[in-house]
């Protein structure tokens, strides 16, 4: 420790060191908006301002946030007709790391932090410093350190605007299409000082007394959806609504970083004045094309069957180009076909339903459906180079392997449930079971020693979830000027690995490891003990 916890006048001073009024205080919120609305029956327009400054308990940190927006609605003809969405926001954020970081968390500090040890410098004869204290001997930071000279920023800006035009084209055809952009940039920042602030350890072994970094990320998205529907009513009793469309999307994105870290001084937070042989840059380019083709069909008779029936074809320019034995092949690329069905019987609408009064509404529903998930990166199924800082010299290197076949990942979803409302509604219940399936799962696989690469991207495993889940809801008093509802759910789902490449892998996160293996829960706590017990505790897939 910096001082003789022996001396008298140490302890007169710094006794009980209360570190949580550093890292608290209570704070305040305001929150301030102006809407205008107006218009005829040609024109309706709606435009919002608003304003939100908010004081988070936690010291040095809040958010400022301005937004904009305006809506509108237009008839341009008898059967053109056009509405309109555009938004801007604004925000900046103060941050401080709350994560699992013992050195800069003040959270964490200040609940582990020895109540005797003190904020300031204090001198032989017990006077005090306006200096902050530094970390102690056991390598705790001074909370009061991270909470006034550790800076964190965060500054974002958006803008979202889209425009939709609907032609009547006959009673029961419509023409309609949808287009959007959104651009958004975020500004990020920070600087850890070495005064108060225990050191960390760089990836070569070095001590890093001070850190700092810098950050910007881009990313600009065009989306359109083209789509025509179809509406008829047969004898006033049965509807049919279906609707076909293409839909497209592609976004850029671009990502730019640097760190840096030992400056000569607390007082030089730029990424450039850290040393030349420690300093990290990088970054990536990026873009990704979704097209997607669907027709959906909705049928409704006499109000009491209901059927849904629908089918998409989705392609993506993330997957490989060597996708053989998935899909359909449409103009030399591959679509991933994913079809869904649903019914839904609505009982209380039968007559022999009239015997009992006391059901509102009974439903049972059914339905199948299958999915995919693209949500692999850009490039992953594409081999590729990244950059890295040798000696103060950058250069690059591997980045990943390609693999052509790598496609999306499927899920299968099968849900029977029943919804009851009792006694003129006061009584609701929504039960459901559930089963899916997930095939061709992507797996980060651990990568060949020979390659270089830690792991590998793979559509190699496959896993069940079964489940159910009930809900009920009461309204316990129903008055004019009184309302008191109550509700609670309760589930219940089982989880299990069907396939992997090798059986099991293990992967370590936040300290710990876990492990994924055929016939148990994905993602498991190794075999763990404490306090004389072994346990087992599953966690949330953590695979794409």
């Amino acid at each position: 420790m910096n001082d003789d916890v022996n001396n008298p006048e140490y302890h007169r001073y710094h006794s009980n060191t209360n570190w949580q009024n550093q890292v608290f205080s209570q704070r305040y919120t305001q929150n301030a908006y102006l809407k205008i609305t107006g218009g005829d029956n040609i024109a309706k327009y709606g435009l919002s301002i608003g304003y939100l400054n908010s004081k988070s308990p936690l010291e040095e940190t809040g958010l400022n946030r301005y937004n904009m927006r305006f809506n509108a609605d237009l008839n341009l003809s008898k059967r053109l007709t056009a509405s309109a969405n555009i938004g801007y926001f604004r925000s900046s954020s103060d941050l401080k790391n709350q994560g699992i970081n013992p050195t800069t968390n003040p959270i964490y500090t200040s609940l582990v932090k020895a109540p005797f040890l003190p904020i300031h410098v204090i001198a032989d004869n017990g006077l005090e410093s306006p200096l902050l204290a530094g970390r102690d001997t056991f390598g705790f930071s001074n909370p009061a350190a991270i909470i006034q000279n550790m800076t964190s920023n965060n500054t974002s800006y958006r803008f979202v605007g889209g425009v939709t035009f609907n032609y009547q084209l006959s009673n029961s055809l419509t023409l309609g299409t949808t287009i959007a952009i959104t651009s958004q940039k975020n500004r990020e920042n920070f600087f850890i000082p070495e005064r108060g602030i225990a050191p960390d350890t760089l990836f070569n072994g070095t001590l890093a007394r001070n850190r700092s970094g810098a950050q910007v990320i881009k990313a600009f998205n065009t989306f359109n959806d083209t789509r025509i529907s179809y509406y008829k009513a047969f004898n006033k009793r049965n509807q049919l609504n279906v609707k076909a469309g293409v839909r497209y999307n592609k976004t850029n994105g671009e990502q730019d970083y640097g760190l840096g870290f030992n400056a000569a001084t607390d007082q030089l937070t730029g990424v450039g004045y850290g040393l030349n042989t420690l300093r990290q840059i990088g970054g990536n380019l990026g873009s990704a094309t979704w097209l997607n083709m669907y027709v959906n069909a909705d049928y409704n008779m006499a109000d009491k069957y209901f059927i849904t029936i629908a089918n998409a074809l989705d392609a993506s320019s993330r997957f490989g180009h060597k996708i053989e034995d998935a899909g359909i092949e449409i103009g030399g690329r591959r679509f991933g076909i994913f079809p869904s069905a649903g019914a839904a019987w609505l009982i209380s609408s039968e007559r022999f339903m009239a015997a009992a009064p006391a059901i509102s509404l009974a439903k049972l529903r059914v339905s199948y459906g299958i999915t995919g998930n693209d949500d692999i990166g850009n490039y992953t199924a594409r081999s590729y180079y990244v950059s890295q800082n040798l000696l103060g010299v950058a250069g690059l290197v591997r980045g990943g392997i390609a693999d052509e076949r790598l496609q999306w990942e499927q899920v299968s979803k099968l849900n029977l449930g029943l919804d009851l409302a009792l006694f003129n509604e006061r009584l609701q219940i929504t039960a459901d079971i559930y089963s899916n399936k997930t095939s061709n799962m992507i797996v980060y696989e651990p990568g060949p020693a020979i390659t270089g690469q830690e792991y590998i991207i793979k559509n190699s495993g496959a896993m069940k979830t079964n489940g159910w889940e009930t809900a009920i809801t009461g309204l316990l008093i129903n008055q004019n000027k009184l309302k008191w509802q109550l509700g609670f759910n309760i589930a219940a789902y089982q989880t299990s690995v069907t396939e992997l490449p090798a059986g099991s892998f293990i992967t370590s996160y936040a300290g710990g490891n876990t492990i994924t293996s055929i016939g148990n829960a994905p993602n498991v706590f190794m075999d763990t003990k404490q306090m004389g017990f072994s346990y087992l505790t599953p966690r949330p897939l953590q695979a794409v």
